[in-house]
């Protein structure tokens, strides 16, 4: 989880730095309050708390509960197999992997 968390730091970093006024030292401490913010735990404790919304409304696109997919392992994102993967079934899924 740690890996993952870093790798999502850095990229969220690299991408929104420069837009920002503080530039990549305000970045941080956006994902930081994003990851630790006072609002995280009560959210997490809640049970009506639900992303989904949220994840429709970003990608317009209504996800149906029969296409949520969860793979049957953790996919390693050091390992260019699993991540080569995952990449494929996304494209299969009919989005665009940036990057890849």
């Amino acid at each position: 989880m740690k890996q993952a968390l870093n790798a999502l730091h850095e990229a969220f970093v690299n991408r929104v730095g420069p837009d920002r006024p503080g530039g990549k030292d305000e970045a941080k401490s956006e994902f930081h309050n994003f990851v630790f913010g006072d609002k995280v735990p009560e959210l997490l404790a809640d049970d009506s708390y639900d992303d989904e919304p949220a994840w429709e409304m970003g990608w317009q696109h209504k996800i149906s509960d029969e296409w949520l997919s969860i793979p049957p392992q953790p996919v390693n994102l050091n390992s260019s197999r699993d991540v080569s993967n995952l990449a494929a079934l996304i494209d299969w899924g009919g989005y665009t992997v940036y990057g890849h």
